[in-house]
């Protein structure tokens, strides 16, 4: 190649705009009270975009400091996996520099398990746990909280007893469930979860002017129980699909009481 074939191209940017933030500071700190190295910090946004965040890492002191753009933001710890430490979730809204102080991690145990069907022991993949306290109800923040395709699941959590809340796929005909009081003292194996077959029950919700939307649907057993159900709501066109057990059972309809229309309860139904 001759030299007279090389072109040089330079490309502008034009301006780049810098907004204004605000700092973000605080020692992250191990169960023992000692420093936290090597570990990061992020920054989300209210639409869960994850921030850019440069010099986000902890010193030897396990001191951070970030600058975050002015507003809400969601800040989270993020150490080493293998030190199995519980995330620091945190709502922040930035408007003058903020000291977290210290924060002193907890630390966490592996809990893993395998959800199957509760009559064939099939895998039921892609369902999503979220982890709760059981006497306070606050929810731990998991890294991974859907199970994977195979049903297989891993959660971290801290000494206690705790609900999980599993909620399968929209179409995956298996019912929500909550699984309460599952204790943590150390690394704990569940095994195999068993969940429920349902069908979905479907149709529309119409008052005297058309359809119902925003209405509250619940689910009873024919003895009265009160199930836990996931989209459990009617549509902005009065449509709805709700999962209910094979078997028996009723369902409710509560409109907002904005529309001045009475709710309704369904005679027992046999759906299979």
């Amino acid at each position: 190649m001759c030299s007279s074939d090389l072109v040089n191209i330079t490309s502008s940017l034009g301006v780049v705009a810098l907004q204004p933030g605000v700092a973000v500071a605080g020692t992250m700190l191990l169960p023992n009270g000692t420093p936290v190295t090597n570990g990061n910090v992020n920054l989300y946004d209210s639409a869960g975009t994850k921030l850019y965040t440069p010099n986000d890492a902890t010193n030897a002191l396990g001191q951070f400091a970030v600058t975050s753009p002015i507003g809400p933001v969601l800040f989270r710890t993020v150490t080493p996996s293998a030190l199995n430490l519980i995330p620091i979730n945190r709502n922040l809204t930035a408007t003058a520099p903020i000291q977290l102080g210290n924060l002193q991690l907890q630390q966490g145990y592996r809990v893993t398990g395998t959800f199957t069907d509760a009559v064939s022991s099939v895998p039921v993949g892609n369902v999503r746990i979220v982890t709760t306290n059981g006497v306070t109800g606050e929810e731990v923040f998991q890294s991974t909280p859907t199970a994977s395709a195979l049903g297989a699941f891993s959660l971290l959590l801290p000494l206690g007893s705790w609900d999980f809340t599993c909620s399968p796929l929209s179409t995956d005909a298996h019912l929500p469930m909550i699984k309460h009081g599952v204790i943590v003292v150390a690394t704990t194996a569940l095994g195999f979860v068993p969940v429920k077959r349902c069908v979905f029950a479907s149709g529309t919700l119409s008052g005297p002017t058309g359809p119902v939307g925003g209405a509250d649907i619940d689910v009873y057993t024919a003895d009265g129980e009160k199930l836990f159900t996931t989209n459990d709501t009617t549509a902005t066109n009065g449509s709805f699909s709700v999962p209910v057990p094979i078997g028996s059972a009723r369902l409710t309809f509560q409109p907002d009481v904005a529309t001045g229309l009475a709710g309704i309860s369904t005679a027992t139904t046999a759906f299979s």
